[in-house]
């Protein structure tokens, strides 16, 4: 690709983060990781303000599941299908990145029809029991620089967090 930019006058771009300073020089991988991390949830925990928390209607406790079935009655309205598992599956797009569990959505495309019986069959049972697999929950989270002011600055960079191919799935 170097050569092709090279050969079509595009400029290269890296990816790499260079030497962030926000009050102390972070050098080190793992020191820009830790500043990025500190800047990413002080800004998570700032959007969550007492003026954000007014405008967020209180709709009572959280519900409790029946006491005979263990099912959460709000999540168990949900229809899941087999068809609508695999109609989602088919709306994945293949060149998105792969989340933590390495599943790939080229790989979860080719395999549809075998995933959509059983796949619904999980997700119908997370509606029931109002239980999330733990390992869905998990998110690669990458920084992208806004475009605007110096790349050494940390709060120049916003989150993207990818997510598995499967929580997208139940998702929708």
């Amino acid at each position: 690709w170097r050569i092709i930019k090279e050969k079509t006058n595009r400029k290269p771009t890296s990816n790499d983060i260079p030497c962030l300073i926000s009050g102390k020089e972070y050098t080190t991988l793992m020191e820009k990781v830790s500043c990025l991390n500190a800047q990413f949830t002080e800004n998570d925990v700032n959007s969550c303000s007492d003026r954000a928390a007014d405008t967020i209607p209180y709709l009572g406790p959280r519900p409790k599941p029946d006491p005979d079935t263990n099912i959460y009655p709000f999540l168990s309205t949900l229809q899941v299908s087999e068809f609508e598992v695999w109609k989602t599956i088919q709306e994945l797009d293949v060149n998105k990145a792969t989340g933590p569990d390495g599943v790939s959505s080229r790989l979860i495309l080719a395999c549809a029809d075998s995933l959509s019986t059983p796949l619904a069959i999980i997700f119908r049972k997370s509606l029931d029991s109002g239980l999330f697999p733990r390992t869905w929950k998990i998110a690669n989270v990458t920084p992208i620089f806004k475009k605007k002011g110096e790349r050494s600055n940390p709060q120049n960079y916003r989150p993207i967090s990818i997510l598995s191919n499967f929580s997208k799935i139940l998702e929708k």
